[in-house]
């Protein structure tokens, strides 16, 4: 029994089992790795905590970005680089993020002195729309009201009294919202637009205007005149204000430049699937940025004019089809106007053979063909692809390449059965002393040829229980006319080279046999150490080493 595991983090170790066959069995008890979360634990054993962890935060939607947390001492930190929401403005962009654009923006316009009520501008797309429901000056009346908005309230209102003109006359003045009792006669008065000669000049109302208007912005003010005691409606002579466009002034003359100035459109035109965007006035001219547009895109075959040059699907190239999995062979299939033509020229996957070959192209040669006359949980069809006897039960449980894998599970996982070298143990030779213990030195034919200038193989044993007394050529070596040569480095590392006197390929097989004289009962331990070479291709000796590094599971012989 041995411990087995990772004793890192999280992770415990559990104990292997030593069985029957001489190899260890399942690790049992342990605790492995998991992956890492967010919570300051090393979940996955590599000595680190919470490595490498981040995740998207915040929302991308309006003016809004997302950003990025990470994981810090178990606890995520505060979100980085994302763009957050802010108050609504009237600008055309969801500024607070909440996927409407403008909403629910109104304010105040008008005046909102004396009788008059202010109206409300409401925003719409980024623009402020007429003043609505508001209450405009009128002429002063004695009604105790400021009718025409300027903050005093019945100024300059008098009625005539006694004889009309002159002044002899007197008048009533308008105090608290009514005229009151005729008062004495002044000498002369400024005179007021009443239909009155309060000046006493023998002229009534002459020459009175009152200036109406505005001079904010682009506005000039006008005059009324004063005819038949009151002030006409119309302001003559004014520059009043009009609707705002794009060029650093104030026309609508609210104090406010540009703001109300209408977005011109941009872009590409309305082709195809391209639209126009918008561009927002700023600082008296039309910005460069061209916002909301919709532009080309490369051909596509949907039925839309993507490229918007008023052609629809036209010089889309054919395109692959159907699958180039197993025999099957793929095809090429056409647009047209919408839509891709039939696959024309594929081979078609069909029904599974028994011939190692995928025939229903999906990824597994023979599968499925049923028969298993062993009954070891392997088609007899796989069986013989891989080497084993469609009639033995047994040779499913065992491990030809000693690599600690059932050769069921390699069959499962679609490893090879065989490490690309590996030892295994053999019967020893009719007539071969008692003591004698015979291993076998072989080579799985790899995915690329094996074209040896010289090779080099370095095998390990525990010394004081075996001696090595002779290193004999195998069928492998023999048949590619290969010189197989042992040498003992020491008591416990023995160095076989296999030199070439041809570039002929080294099929699947015993490169060499070991000779081994048992000093002692107890059990033997060999494995391969490495095997340094140079080969032609040179992707020969990476396809070598790697196939060996992974099976460095010493050889148990009892």
């Amino acid at each position: 029994m041995r411990g087995c595991g990772p004793a890192l983090g999280r992770c415990r170790p559990g104990l292997e089992r030593c069985g029957d066959d001489g190899t260890f069995g399942e690790c049992v008890g342990g605790q492995g790795p998991t992956p890492e979360t967010c919570d300051g634990v090393d979940e996955d054993c590599d000595g680190r905590t919470d490595e490498g962890l981040t995740r998207v935060c915040g929302e991308a939607v309006g003016a809004c970005r997302t950003g990025r947390s990470q994981c810090v001492d178990g606890a995520w930190t505060p979100c980085d680089d994302a763009a957050a929401a802010r108050d609504e403005v009237c600008d055309g962009v969801d500024d607070d993020c909440d996927g409407a654009i403008d909403e629910g923006l109104t304010r105040p316009c008008g005046p909102d002195t004396g009788r008059c009520v202010a109206g409300i501008e409401t925003c719409v797309v980024g623009a402020w729309g007429l003043c609505e429901g508001g209450v405009g000056p009128a002429p002063e009346r004695c009604n105790g009201v400021d009718d025409d908005c300027d903050g005093a309230t019945d100024e300059q209102l008098a009625l005539a009294c006694a004889p009309q003109g002159g002044c002899d006359g007197g008048y009533r003045a308008c105090e608290d919202g009514a005229f009151g009792d005729c008062l004495e006669a002044a000498p002369a008065l400024p005179e007021a637009c009443d239909g009155l000669d309060n000046d006493c000049d023998g002229q009534v109302d002459e020459a009175l205007v009152l200036p109406c208007g505005s001079d904010v912005g682009a506005c000039l003010p006008g005059l009324r005149a004063c005819v038949g005691g009151a002030y006409e409606a119309a302001c003559v002579g004014e520059i009043g204000p009009a609707p705002e466009v794009c060029d650093g002034e104030d026309q609508d003359c609210d104090g406010r430049i540009d703001e109300d100035a209408p977005t011109r459109p941009c872009g590409f035109p309305a082709v195809g699937r391209c639209a126009p965007g918008r561009q927002r006035c700023v600082d008296g001219a039309y910005a460069e940025a061209c916002v909301g547009g919709i532009g080309p895109l490369d051909e596509d075959c949907n039925g839309v004019d993507d490229d918007c040059d008023g052609d629809i699907d036209e010089g889309i190239p054919p395109r692959p089809c159907g699958s180039d999995v197993g025999e099957c062979r793929p095809g090429l299939e056409t647009c047209d106007i919408g839509g891709w033509g039939r696959c024309e020229g594929r081979v078609r996957p069909v029904r599974e053979l028994c011939n190692r070959l995928d025939d229903d192209c999906d990824g597994h040669v023979d599968e499925g063909i049923g028969l298993d006359d062993d009954e070891d949980g392997i088609e007899d069809c796989v069986e013989l692809d891989v080497g084993l006897d469609p009639s033995d039960p047994t040779d499913a449980l065992g491990d030809f390449d000693h690599d600690g894998t059932t050769n069921a599970d390699e069959v499962a996982m679609g490893t090879p059965l065989w490490s690309t070298l590996y030892l295994h143990p053999v019967a020893t030779r009719p007539g071969a002393p008692a003591d004698q213990i015979e291993v076998s030195l072989r080579l799985y034919q790899p995915t690329v040829d094996l074209q040896p200038e010289i090779a080099e193989i370095y095998i390990f044993d525990n010394g004081e229980v075996a001696d090595l007394v002779e290193v004999q050529a195998g069928p492998s070596a023999i048949m590619a006319s290969k010189d197989v040569i042992g040498q003992t480095l020491n008591a416990f590392e023995t160095r076989i080279v296999i030199v070439a006197p041809n570039l002929d390929r080294m099929p699947t097989g015993e490169l060499a046999r070991l000779i081994l004289r048992r000093r002692a009962p107890d059990p033997i331990s060999i494995r391969v150490l490495r095997a340094p070479s140079r080969f032609a291709p040179a992707e020969a000796d990476a396809a070598l080493t790697a196939g060996t590094a992974a099976h460095r599971v010493p050889l148990e012989i009892p």
